[in-house]
């Protein structure tokens, strides 16, 4: 059995990332379009800056014998955002299939038995994360964020979270 730190119930423990968004704009002065991390996938640049991020992480994670979820970049990559920034359905399905595969080839390079990498589908709001207007109906939440989570279920993503929710139900 390995040293690698666990939590009280025997499981390994596992490093997540912090502020991916905030430290593109504020630490390396990317812009991000409405706040949406998922255009860095189109640009070289963007691509660059994101590896590093990732890799500084895991990093972290393997001096501290822990495993490391690797959240993908796709945090705003909804119909909503997508469409304020141009993006149709076709290449915001594209652009999530993207960003799972960008962090399945650095899990494939940075993973070991010692810092496990879980990759983790992420999805953000439909809207504003600090304003509960406009509420979804019923039944809305989960046909909204559906087509971006299969995309994720489809690329094999090892789970799926939903980050800065303004409201339970959605």
């Amino acid at each position: 059995m390995s040293d690698a730190p666990r939590s009280p119930d025997g499981s390994r423990l596992f490093l997540g990332g912090g502020g991916l968004e905030t430290t593109m704009i504020f630490e390396r002065g990317l812009d991000l379009p409405c706040f949406a991390s998922f255009t860095l996938l189109d640009r070289p640049e963007g691509m660059g800056a994101l590896d590093g991020y990732y890799r500084d992480y895991i990093e972290i994670a393997r001096r501290n014998g822990t495993g490391f979820t690797l959240d993908t970049p796709t945090w705003r990559a909804s119909s909503d955002w997508g469409d304020e920034l141009g993006y149709s359905a076709t290449a915001l399905a594209e652009v999530n299939r993207r960003g799972v595969a960008m962090a399945e080839e650095i899990r494939a390079a940075e993973e070991a038995a010692e810092t496990p990498i879980a990759v983790c589908g992420t999805l953000g709001p439909r809207g504003d994360a600090y304003a509960r207007e406009p509420l979804m109906a019923a039944g809305q939440p989960e046909r909204y964020h559906s087509p971006q989570i299969e995309v994720f279920a489809a690329a094999g993503v090892d789970m799926v979270a939903a980050y800065t929710l303004a409201y339970a139900e959605e």
